[in-house]
């Protein structure tokens, strides 16, 4: 198993995440498996930009443990 950490948008609760945000994954989980397994609503996915250690990664990237996957919301409001 490997662990990673996740970064959701903001009241976005997710089942798969411990108390501190990391998901463990079977190892050879690729980056694409892992956004899936996070289940965000169809909307919220459209307005994400979701990231593998801070820059764009293909799909199929394997991951490994200590990854950072951070999801950012291109819509604010003030």
């Amino acid at each position: 198993m490997i662990k990673v950490k996740v970064f959701t948008p903001f009241g976005l609760a997710n089942k798969k995440l411990d108390e501190k945000g990391w998901m463990e994954l079977p190892e050879g989980t690729t980056f694409g498996r892992a956004v899936s397994q996070l289940g965000m609503p169809g909307p919220i996915s459209k307005i994400c930009m979701i990231r593998l250690n801070g820059e764009a990664q293909p799909l199929h990237t394997p991951l490994k443990s200590g990854d950072i996957i951070s999801c950012f919301v291109f819509l604010g409001g003030g």
